[in-house]
Formats: C-alpha cells, structure tokens, sequence
C-alpha cells in the first residue's frame, strides 16, 4: 500500500485477504529472520505498518456503519 487512497478505495473483502496476505509474508519474514543473521528490518517494518493501516481502515468503516445503525433506530 503506497497511500490513503489505495485504502479506502478497496473493498472490506480486498482489505481482510490484504491483512491475511500480510500476516502471512511478515510470518515468512520472522521464520527467515531467525534462521539467518542478516535482517532485513525495513521489510518486517513496512509489513506491520501496512498491516495497521488497513485495519485502521477496516475498523473506522465498522464504527461508520455502527454510528449509521444507530442513529436510524433513534
């Protein structure tokens, strides 16, 4: 993810299999890492801030939708 605006353009659906895919490649990162001694600390950093902004993402759309639902039943 490069910006604010590949985020929020993606789908809820697009943002969960990103957070899995990223989980994923950091998990690779982590095994690969405690294998070796060379590490490449900017790769697992730019996966777990990628991981962040889509859930941020992810979690204010859900607070939306909360905040909508709520204010039509009152």
């Amino acid at each position: 993810m490069k910006n604010k605006n590949d985020i929020s353009t993606k789908t809820e659906a697009d943002l969960n299999a990103q957070v899995l895919d990223m989980r994923q490649k950091l998990q690779s990162i982590r095994f690969g890492a405690a294998g070796s001694r060379t590490r490449n600390t900017s790769e697992s950093r730019t996966a777990r801030k990628d991981i962040a902004r889509a859930k941020t993402e992810l979690n204010a759309r859900q607070k939306t939708a909360m905040v909508a639902k709520s204010e039509k039943t009152a």
